[in-house]
């Protein structure tokens, strides 16, 4: 008798069952590549324009604190945007929202290169940021959806190298380019980035059909003002370094809008941040856990570069290659940290990391501050390594945490909060700076570097806290238990629109 399960047979059942194995894993590899390559362009964009304010101030004779709005009003809506762009994507698809985020983003580049007036380039910028900001919030989303948890970790540590190189070469790239050509090049070469388009619109995945609920537009515009005035009230006392009317101003929009999104939480059926990530203990401290990393991690960001000009006496040209010894580890080894990640627990790889960030920073702020430039850089390369026992890892057992129904917002979530992390790290730190500078006496009482220079000390010592306190975050996280999510790359998939 003639039975189905025959060798033969299952040969031929198998030819398929393989070659469609092979095309989805194709078809993820296209995804990580665009994703990985629109977060490159995003990042290097961001980090070369710091570069071309000066010539532009010239070209169009406005003064620094009007260039300030060029960065300010990029991180205001880039903020803002993401929890947005993750909500709708929740929505309406990822797919659709992410293509539009790379529209915004290549039309505000290119009006930016192209602008005639101040401000049009600080509108363009806005858009730019408005862009930029489905980019960071969405592509996580998707490449989660598409790849299996157990493949996930290089998978981030990818994209992660992406972003690292982004912020390794941006200023570097960016004085090139400027100085060679000119400072418009820096926004049109973001514009390129409208050639992966095409390549976006048939590779991306399509959205899943998600049940119809109505977005709380109330409760978005209270997140928006929330968000926006703790960026503006962050960035605008970095920037004039006392409580001015500015400050004070967005400091009570932002307390506003936290309030009202509070009410907005307990009172609305369907509220815009979605009960279930305020519900999930493990979620919220992972999200406490990025926003103190980027605290700890922008601390030592800002204030290098002062320490190398003012201690050191470095020109400006060399303070960038003292900063890319750090920048380098990380692009590296974040690829490494991510394939582990799937080998192992991540918690095992982001408490050490976050441990040698932590001991580092301590280093610095204590031993090495009057050290030369070189042997000050070369440290910081083990707050690299840290930086890269982190990032994938983090954003790997994060992808697993959150519900597939809602990756959008989650992703949007946390990003913002990571995004308020590195204002707040660099407001807090130059304001220590300043607010130290000429007491002579460190907060540290083993402080034994430089007694000339004890301000830096003190401004990179809130970096070591904040560390420490992501570092007790995360084994909190550890223990806490891990939900179960709805839908998991690699199980079977609801029908997904056309």
């Amino acid at each position: 008798m003639h039975h189905n399960d025959s060798p033969r047979t299952m040969e031929v059942v198998a030819q398929p069952q393989a070659r469609l194995t092979r095309d989805a894993r194709a078809h993820e590899r296209w995804v990580v590549a665009i994703v990985g390559l629109a977060s490159f362009m995003t990042v290097t964009s961001g980090t070369m324009v710091n570069v071309a304010l000066p010539p532009i101030g010239d070209h169009f004779g406005v003064d620094a604190g009007a260039l300030g709005w060029l960065v300010s009003i990029y991180l205001l809506t880039f903020g803002v945007a993401m929890p947005f762009h993750g909500r709708l994507g929740d929505r309406f698809g990822e797919r659709r929202i992410y293509l539009g985020g790379m529209v915004l983003f290549v039309i505000g580049a290119a009006l930016a290169g192209l602008a005639f007036a101040f401000p049009m380039l600080v509108i363009a910028r806005c858009i730019q940021g408005l862009g930029a900001g489905a980019i960071t919030s969405l592509g996580m989303a998707m490449v989660a959806r598409i790849v299996p948890p157990e493949r996930r970790g290089r998978t981030m540590g990818i994209i992660a190298t992406a972003v690292s190189a982004g912020t390794a070469i941006g200023p570097t790239l960016g004085g090139i380019i400027t100085q060679l050509i000119a400072w418009r090049m820096v926004f049109l070469f973001a514009a390129m980035l409208a050639a992966v388009i095409p390549l976006a619109a048939r590779y991306l995945p399509p959205p899943l059909l998600h049940q119809q609920v109505r977005i709380d537009w109330l409760g978005g515009i209270a997140v928006a003002a929330a968000v926006s005035g703790v960026l503006l009230a962050f960035t605008s006392l970095q920037r004039q370094g006392g409580l001015t009317g500015v400050v004070i101003t967005a400091a009570i929009v932002g307390l506003v809008g936290t309030v009202l999104t509070i009410h907005r939480q307990q009172t609305v059926a369907s509220p815009f941040i979605d009960r279930a990530l305020l519900a999930n203990r493990r979620y919220v401290l992972l999200a406490l856990v990025g926003f103190l990393t980027m605290n700890g991690g922008m601390g030592v960001i800002v204030i290098a570069p002062f320490l190398y000009t003012n201690v050191n006496g470095l020109p400006s040209g060399q303070v960038g290659l003292a900063l890319l010894p750090q920048a380098l580890v990380v692009v590296l080894l974040a690829g490494t940290a991510g394939r582990l990640a799937d080998r192992w627990n991540p918690f095992i790889l982001i408490i050490p990391g976050l441990l040698i960030s932590c001991a580092t920073v301590l280093f610095l702020s204590s031993v090495a501050i009057g050290w030369p430039a070189a042997a000050f850089s070369a440290v910081t390369m083990f707050l690299g390594l840290g930086q890269a026992l982190v990032n994938a890892p983090l954003m790997t057992v994060l992808t697993r945490t959150i519900p597939a129904r809602i990756y959008g917002v989650g992703l949007g979530i946390f990003n913002m909060l990571f995004f308020v992390g590195t204002s707040l790290g660099a407001a807090v730190a130059t304001a220590l700076l300043e607010s130290r500078a000429g007491t002579g006496r460190a907060l540290l009482p083993f402080y034994i570097g430089a007694e000339d220079f004890t301000e830096y000390s003190d401004a990179l010592l809130f970096g070591t806290v904040a560390f420490a306190l992501a570092a007790l975050a995360a084994f909190a996280a550890s223990r806490a238990r891990a939900p179960r999510t709805e839908l998991s790359a690699g199980s079977p998939e609801p029908r997904t629109a056309d």
